[in-house]
C-alpha cells in the first residue's frame, strides 16, 4: 500500500494492451538512496579517523583499544552501506509494483480514487473498474424446445454457429459466434443459457445493454413464409384462414416452423399461391365470404 502519487489515466480511457500502467503509488526508493549517501559520508569520516588513530598508535599517542575501536566503526559502517544497497534493490523492485497495470484490455469507468488517496492491498474498493468491450460477450437464453436444432448445429462441422445481436429498434448491432452452451436447463424457466462473443469493432454493443440475440442453426431454401399474425391458435392446433376460389374462408391447420422477424415458416398445411387472411380473424367463421385485398409479400 501507499499514497497515490500520480494518475496515469483519465476517466473512460481504453486499455489496448494488457499491462498498461494506470496508477503510480508512492515508493521508498528516494529514502533508501538518501540514507546510503548519508551512511557513505559517515563511513568516509570514520576511515579518516581510523587512519589518524593508526598514525597516533605508531607514536604511542593513543591506546591500541582506541585504534581497534576506530577500525570496528569502519567495519560497521561498511556493512551498513551494503545493507543500504540491498534496501535500494528492494525499493527498485517495489517501484515496479507501484505501477498498477491493467490486467485485461477494456474501457475504464469513473475512477474510484484520486491523487493523494491512500490505497492498501485487499481494500474493499478498487482503483477503477475495467470492462472488456472488444470483444464483448452477450449472454442470452433460448426455450428448451429449441435445444434439439441447436445441438444439431453445434455437432456438425468446426464452424461455430453465427449469432446476431438486435437492438430494441429491430436493427442489427453486430454479428458474433456462439462460445458456450450452459450445461443444464433452468427447470424454473425451461430455458437454456448461452454465451456469444462479438468483435464489437464499431462499439455498437455496450456493457449492460439489452439486446435480442438470434442464432443461426439452419439455412433453409425455398421455404414458405407467412406473416406471423396470420397464424391463429385453435382446438385442433394452430391454423390459418385460407380464402377459397369462391371467396369464402376455411380454417386450415398448419405446422409452423421457425420465426424470423415478422414472418414464420410454414412446414405443412399451406402451399405457394394460397390466399390467407392476416387481419380481422376474430370476425370470421368458416364459410364466411370475404373480399380480399392484396397485401405486400413478405
Amino acid at each position: 500500500g501507499g499514497g497515490l502519487v500520480r494518475l496515469l489515466l483519465a476517466h473512460g480511457v481504453i486499455f489496448q494492451k494488457v499491462g498498461e500502467a494506470g496508477f503510480l503509488l508512492q515508493a521508498a526508493l528516494s529514502q533508501a538512496q538518501a540514507k546510503k549517501v548519508q551512511d557513505e559520508a559517515t563511513l568516509a569520516n570514520a576511515r579518516l579517523e581510523e587512519t589518524r588513530f593508526a598514525n597516533l598508535l605508531e607514536n604511542d599517542a593513543v591506546s591500541k583499544q582506541q585504534a581497534d575501536q576506530a577500525s570496528a566503526t569502519v567495519s560497521q559502517l561498511e556493512a551498513l552501506v551494503k545493507a543500504d544497497d540491498a534496501a535500494i534493490d528492494a525499493a527498485k523492485l517495489d517501484l515496479e509494483f507501484t505501477r498498477v497495470r491493467a490486467p485485461i484490455t477494456g474501457k475504464t469507468g469513473i475512477r474510484l480514487v484520486d491523487a493523494g488517496n491512500l490505497v492498501t492491498a485487499n481494500q474493499a474498493t478498487g482503483l477503477v473498474v475495467i470492462t472488456a468491450i472488444q470483444p464483448i460477450s452477450v449472454i442470452f437464453t433460448l426455450p428448451q424446445k429449441d435445444f434439439a436444432p441447436l445441438s444439431a448445429a453445434t455437432r456438425t462441422g468446426d464452424t461455430k454457429p453465427r449469432v446476431e445481436a438486435v437492438g430494441e429498434d429491430g436493427k442489427a448491432l453486430g454479428a458474433g459466434e456462439l462460445e458456450l452452451i450452459d450445461n443444464q436447463i433452468d427447470t424454473a424457466t425451461g430455458t437454456l443459457k448461452l454465451k456469444a462473443a462479438f468483435p464489437n469493432e464499431d462499439l455498437a454493443l455496450w456493457p449492460g445493454q439489452f439486446v435480442t440475440a438470434r442464432i443461426l442453426v439452419e439455412t433453409r431454401k425455398d421455404v414458405l413464409l407467412v406473416p406471423t399474425e396470420a397464424i391463429q391458435p385453435g382446438i385442433d392446433g394452430q391454423f390459418c384462414y385460407v380464402v377459397k376460389e369462391d371467396g369464402t374462408v376455411e380454417p386450415r391447420v398448419v405446422k409452423p416452423g421457425v420465426s424470423h422477424g415478422p414472418d414464420t415458416v410454414i412446414d405443412e398445411g399451406l402451399i405457394a399461391g394460397d390466399t390467407i387472411v392476416t387481419t380481422g380473424q376474430s370476425k370470421l367463421s368458416p364459410g364466411m365470404k370475404v373480399a380480399p385485398t392484396e397485401a405486400k409479400a413478405p
